[in-house]
């Protein structure tokens, strides 16, 4: 059972603590938590569950008060630390760095009036047209590059 905690180390406190703390929120708030006002409190009580929890796990087995401390600390330091930056670099937008696309020329492929879509380089692209709306089969320049989107403007001979 021990081996199987310590392989599943991180289900416990997603799923035990956390359903754990819920109920525990309700009863003290006496309705269902919700919403960014409740969050600290029902995070506060998984964490306290979570500690509780894993003290009752080494009944019987002697560890010492050092070894436990500076696991939880450990775990605290990662928790609050690392999860962050995992959670930024998870979600953030990759940045391809797209500036060589200004001044390429492309074809409009879906109506730009304002936002459509452009072909440059044989990729499709979504684009923002500046100025007048562009119809489908319009030669465009790229002017500018706004995330994923591209900013275009007609193609002046």
């Amino acid at each position: 059972m021990l081996l199987y905690l310590l392989l599943d180390f991180g289900a416990l406190f997603p799923y035990l603590a956390a359903n754990a703390a819920t109920p525990l929120a309700a009863v003290y708030l006496g309705r269902i938590p919700s919403g960014p006002d409740d969050e600290a409190l029902v995070r506060g009580l998984g964490i306290a569950v979570f500690l509780v929890a894993t003290f009752t796990l080494y009944d019987g087995v002697g560890l010492s008060w050092v070894t436990v401390v500076s696991a939880l600390v450990l775990l605290l330091l990662v928790y609050l630390r690392g999860m962050p930056a995992m959670v930024r670099t998870r979600f953030s937008a990759i940045d391809l760095g797209r500036e060589w696309l200004v001044g390429e020329e492309g074809t409009v492929t879906a109506e730009l009036a304002p936002s459509g879509a452009v072909a440059v380089r044989s990729a499709q692209w979504p684009a923002r047209a500046v100025g007048e709306p562009l119809q489908v089969g319009d030669r465009v320049t790229v002017v500018a590059t706004r995330g994923y989107v591209l900013e275009v403007s007609p193609v002046t001979d």
